[in-house]
């Protein structure tokens, strides 16, 4: 999904980096799906899932049940997540602007995307096609450990400047409330995702702050975010420690 602070392969654009992210990024934790469903209760229900990517978090709500649909701005995430499932089904739209009836969806869901198009423009879309008491349902994973931190620095090293956050004063419990969601509920899952060497570089390649490098720096970079994840493996692996939190709030009856 496109915001404001995104540019074509820049920051915040997955498009060109699809095949890295279809490959190294990982499920979500199953205890995160299954709170999702206690909470809508119908397995027959109508979900989208907003800024799907390669449709990780499509494939597992809709493992469980539901109709479900993955909708992401970026047409490249959407071609590599029909290579993944082309059973289900996938469009190109943005948050901002959803081709769908008023009241349509039982749940939308937003699993590592919502800081991309956390505004009023797609908080009201997202509260026109929801049904009334339909769910909204944050989820995004938080590094504790050390893994960022040390490549962030590394990338910082080679770009000579700050890097940009997209989740800077980023508080979707704030924005839900003031948008008129009611009911709203948190909850912290802690979990660690765990890396071979191949896999790490590959994720580092999936994350957009890599669009940054530029061109003729990349084989340079490439060999000591190598070198870092090198000496942080134990056991043949680097581990990515998190706290993943979903954020859950429903569309009030007196909402429009």
């Amino acid at each position: 999904m496109r915001s404001k602070n995104k540019t074509q392969y820049g920051y915040g654009n997955f498009g060109n980096l699809s095949r890295y992210y279809a490959g190294a990024r990982q499920n979500f934790p199953q205890e995160i799906i299954e709170w999702f469903w206690l909470l809508v209760k119908n397995r027959d229900a109508k979900i989208l899932d907003l800024g799907c990517g390669t449709g990780i978090s499509t494939r597992q709500i809709a493992e469980i049940g539901g109709a479900v649909i993955g909708c992401d701005i970026d047409g490249q995430m959407i071609a590599e997540a029909k290579k993944l499932n082309d059973r289900l089904e996938y469009l190109v739209a943005g948050a901002e602007k959803l081709p769908f009836s008023d009241n349509e969806f039982d749940a939308m869901t937003a699993f590592s995307a919502f800081h991309w198009f956390a505004n009023e423009k797609a908080l009201s879309e997202i509260k026109r096609t929801l049904k009334s008491n339909g769910i909204f349902y944050i989820v995004n994973k938080n590094d504790t450990g050390n893994f960022k931190k040390g490549y962030k620095e590394i990338i910082r090293s080679v770009l000579r400047h700050d890097l940009p956050e997209a989740k800077k004063g980023y508080e979707p419990e704030r924005l839900l409330k003031k948008s008129g969601f009611v009911d709203i509920q948190v909850r912290d899952f802690a979990a660690s995702e765990y890396f071979t060497l191949p896999q790490a570089i590959e994720y580092l390649q999936s994350v957009s702050i890599w669009n940054l490098i530029p061109a003729h720096r990349k084989s340079d970079t490439l060999k000591l975010l190598k070198n870092y994840c090198a000496k942080h493996m134990t056991n043949g692996k680097i581990e990515r420690k998190l706290n993943t939190r979903a954020v859950v709030a429903r569309k009030g009856k007196e909402s429009a």
